[in-house]
């Protein structure tokens, strides 16, 4: 039901007229190539098979809890292509690739189930930041474009007012009580 974009088209910086200065978008700067990709348009889709440059990504996001994430989808020499399985773990995103019908964990970043199960995914840098800082740092880089190939109301979020509720959707086990459950925070990963 949430269909990934295969086959994604960029805009030029300039030509964007459906973007305002606080939405956030999920920015790659790869060897001097520069793409982004607004979470109001994945936040229909949750996953964009694309490539930048020669490097091969899943940039995915995950509207339920806000995680935003980009992946070598290059895994055990093959390129794989992600898609939404309609599933969660612990109220993120479940993947599949359509090469061995493997489920992968965005947070865990690797294969939970199927004939890829313990591959880990390759976590690449990417900046999640505002549309108005993302054009003035870069004003010639690409935009996802709103011609992905569905008809879709990208003005609005199929998740209405879920972003500004403190209720989740999907309950997951509590691990502390001094944080909401809706509370932002930044991981950290240092040496494994």
């Amino acid at each position: 039901g949430i269909p990934s974009i295969n086959n994604p088209k960029f805009i030029d910086v300039k030509d964007v007229n459906y973007l305002r200065d606080d939405d956030i978008i999920i920015g790659l700067d790869h060897k001097g190539i520069q793409k982004a990709y607004p979470t109001r348009i994945l936040v229909w889709h949750e996953i964009a098979n694309d490539s930048i440059g020669s490097l091969n990504v899943a940039v995915t996001y995950c509207p339920l809890c806000g995680t935003a994430m980009v992946f070598n989808r290059e895994i055990d020499g093959k390129i794989r292509s992600f898609g939404v399985s309609g599933l969660l773990y612990q109220s993120d995103v479940l993947m599949f690739d359509r090469e061995t019908n493997s489920l992968w964990s965005q947070l865990a970043m690797k294969s939970i189930s199927g004939k890829s199960v313990g591959s880990k995914l390759k976590w690449l840098p990417s900046q999640h930041i505002t549309w108005k800082a993302w054009k003035i740092k870069y004003p010639n880089s690409k935009v996802l474009s709103l011609d992905t190939g569905y008809n879709r109301n990208y003005n609005a979020s199929p998740y209405g007012s879920y972003i500004n509720s403190d209720d989740v959707m999907f309950p997951v086990p509590k691990n502390r009580d001094d944080l909401s459950d809706k509370t932002w925070v930044v991981g950290v990963i240092i040496d494994g």
